[in-house]
């Protein structure tokens, strides 16, 4: 066989041509390239691209891909991986075999054999001939480029290579990187700045998995399986993939996972000792973290070194309370934690979701009620919720760039106009969501109608109305693609309340004293929360996420969704239970009766509404974040005698520990907090004993036992 230009073909000529056809979704990255390929002769230009991304993210493929794209421009490429020479002298070895292949003269391959045994200055100044020679001898080439795998391995050497080796590079040259976390530049090298450019690779598109399926054959619904294993993760779908051809399905007993599972404890011996990967392993099981709640999940203190070296390691990153392990390979650690030794996962997890419960159980003890449930804490909260239908929501799209934003009068017309969109493009829609813990995938099908039941009744009168909370959902391009209305249950409120079709039903089941708490608590009722396309994970998260929003904002939430399975499904993940004799109407006959339901939150409520969405006894918070702290008093020396006000558990811990003549330091290492909240802890229990130091707490203590 031949090709095009009469050359036969090879065995290598196929390997690339299924290499180029299952590199999906790079396109940006790739132009990128070209563009940096094409301005090489610009010496104000960039003269060194890095492409950083997790483990598993295609980097190594990626530099593949763009080798045949510089072939077939004209340039020469060149390799030499920091990976495994990450010493000056081998990798500028490895440099010059890379150098004596592409030089056809035997002046490369001298220079080599003459350069063995000397040191790293002969070495770079023959390396630096050889380029020097290579790009002038080679002038009809586009470029010359010389790639670098695996940069974070070196360590030192990319300090020696900007420092040393790089600045004496021919102009021609061109640098390209691949590593795990972007090159650090510092204060100091603002010229490095203009020289570096980098590109930071993201998980596929669902569109991408699903071309990568049907490439492979694999198509309809093993493409769809393809896409919900993976979520988009390159080496996952690859992974997956290869199971699916060897068993037929996207996630067979064997195949798939243990691959993975192989590829997970490969990243885990990267790390540099136990403490570390045990850290690991623990914060997998959280959704952030921070050193205190880590050290909860773990039953001790985490040390700061080892701490520091988990944060700054490639499968970190950060979140907005702290850190977050990178999503796929936290799912492949989750379920190696919980295969092989499944009885200490099990006390990880509920030591870690009693953490969450304690700290907003003493938010809401300090007075805070509603509004000490910060909505990270809640959402670290269900993260450890039991209910499959709601880790599947979890799973889906949690990063996505949707924002929710005030519906302020200037937005009027955007949302009117999503209004009109909707329903004039009202379509048949597909859900499906899978739960990564279970392996369950959940689909829904909406018909056309269905699809815009939750804007039923909603107008311009209802986007106006200043008494009610609304919020439009927002793309990165500014436009409207979702809609919430929630109404505050209020005297204020009442009249429109009580004659609305939809929340008619609810006020009618109120008797007088129920309305009376509900006027005086934080209560409303969710008249809807509609996004355009439910099929798509980001939007879908995004009202997920509003319906989160309402359990921080409120102690007693209402809705009454279209009566659809996917609506009352979602609701009953999250925990609403339905109200007696609310039923009604006002979907259409055609739809049937819709029920209400309610969510209380208020005081001792919300704790047993923690408890059973997590599977956890109240009891057990207790002794969650310092067992031994809490196993101590019994046997300690002092008895505490009852304060002015009643102590939180917390404080009684830290008072016993004051009592026993601990220091600040040592109490904040004992309950896995910090010396801050301690002194916190402490100025409350003086408060409370009257005193203001711990020689007047302690004169107490000994007059009082």
């Amino acid at each position: 066989m031949r090709g095009e230009s009469g050359k036969a073909l090879t065995w290598g000529d196929s390997l690339a041509d299924w290499e180029t056809r299952l590199l999906v979704g790079r396109q940006r990255e790739t132009d990128a390239f070209r563009a940096f390929l094409r301005g090489g002769n610009d010496l104000g230009g960039l003269r060194m691209l890095n492409v950083t991304g997790a483990a598993g993210m295609g980097k190594t493929r990626l530099l593949a891909a763009w080798r045949t794209v510089a072939e077939a421009e004209g340039a020469r490429w060149l390799r030499a991986d920091a990976g495994e020479h990450a010493v000056a002298d081998d990798w500028l070895r490895q440099l010059l075999r890379a150098l004596e292949a592409a030089l056809p003269e035997d002046a490369a391959r001298r220079g080599l054999a003459e350069a063995r045994s000397v040191g790293t200055e002969a070495l770079m100044e023959r390396a630096l001939a050889l380029l020097a020679k290579l790009c002038e001898e080679d002038a009809r080439a586009a470029a010359v480029l010389l790639a670098i795998d695996s940069y974070e391995a070196g360590g030192a050497l990319d300090r020696w290579l900007r420092d040393t080796m790089l600045p004496r590079l021919p102009a021609r040259l061109l640098v390209v990187s691949a590593s795990r976390q972007p090159i650090r530049l510092f204060a100091r090298e603002p010229g490095w700045g203009r020289l570096l450019g980098t590109l930071t690779l993201r998980n596929l598109s669902e569109g991408d998995v699903r071309l990568f399926a049907q490439r492979l054959g694999l198509s309809g619904e093993r493409g769809e399986r393809l896409w919900l294993a993976s979520r988009g993760h390159p080496l996952t779908m690859a992974l997956a993939a290869e199971s699916t051809l060897r068993h037929g399905e996207a996630d067979p007993p064997a195949g798939a996972a243990e691959l993975l599972e192989r590829a997970v404890q490969e990243w885990m011996a990267e790390l540099p000792d136990e403490e570390t990967r045990e850290g690991l392993m623990n914060a997998a099981l959280m959704r952030s973290f921070q050193r205190e709640s880590l050290s909860a999940a773990m039953g001790r203190q985490i040390g700061w070194f080892a701490f520091e070296r988990l944060t700054g390691s490639w499968a970190a990153e950060r979140a907005s309370c702290g850190w977050t392990i990178q999503p796929q390979l936290k799912e492949a650690l989750r379920a190696l934690y919980k295969r092989t030794t499944p009885l200490q996962y099990e006390e990880a997890r509920v030591r870690a979701a009693a953490y969450v419960l304690e700290v907003l159980r003493e938010r809401g003890s300090g007075g805070e009620g509603a509004a000490g449930r910060s909505g990270e804490a809640m959402s670290e909260l269900l993260y450890y919720a039991e209910h499959p239908i709601l880790r599947a929501h979890y799973h889906a799209g949690e990063s996505s760039t949707y924002r929710w934003v005030d519906l302020e009068e200037r937005l009027l017309p955007l949302a009117a106009a999503y209004l009109e969109r909707r329903r004039e493009g009202a379509a048949a829609q597909a859900v499906a969501c899978a739960d990564p813990a279970s392996g369950g995938v959940f689909r829904y099908a909406l018909s056309a109608e269905q699809s815009v039941l939750r804007l039923a009744g909603i107008g311009a009168e209802e986007l106006r109305d200043p008494r009610a909370v609304r919020k439009l959902l927002l793309t990165e391009t500014g436009e409207a693609t979702g809609l919430a209305i929630i109404w505050p249950i209020s005297p204020a409120t009442e009249s429109l309340l009580r004659g609305s079709p939809f929340t008619a039903a609810y006020m009618k089941s109120r008797t007088s004293g129920d309305l009376e708490e509900l006027y005086n608590g934080r209560s409303a009722f969710i008249r809807t929360i509609d996004v355009a396309e439910l099929a798509d994970d980001g939007l879908r998260h995004a009202s997920f996420r509003m319906l989160l929003d309402c359990l921080y904002a409120y102690t007693t939430i209402a809705a009454s969704p279209p009566p659809l399975a996917f609506y009352t499904d979602s609701h009953r993940s999250v925990g609403f239970e339905k109200v007696a004799d609310a039923r009604h109407g006002a979907y259409g006959a055609e739809h049937g009766l819709a029920d209400v339901y309610e969510l209380r939150l208020a005081g001792e409520e919300f704790v047993r509404y923690a408890s059973r969405m997590i599977g956890l006894p109240a009891e057990r918070v207790a002794v969650s974040r310092a067992e031994a702290a809490a196993a101590e008093p019994a046997n300690g020396p002092f008895a505490l005698p009852a304060p002015q006000e009643p102590l939180t558990e917390r404080e009684r811990q830290v008072a016993l520990l004051l009592a026993e003549g601990r220091t600040l330091a040592e109490i904040a290492g004992s309950v896995f907090v910090s010396v801050v909240t301690v002194k916190k802890h402490v100025g409350a229990i003086y408060r409370k004993y009257g005193v203001s130091n711990r020689a007047q707490f302690m004169g107490v203590l000994l007059q009082r036992t």
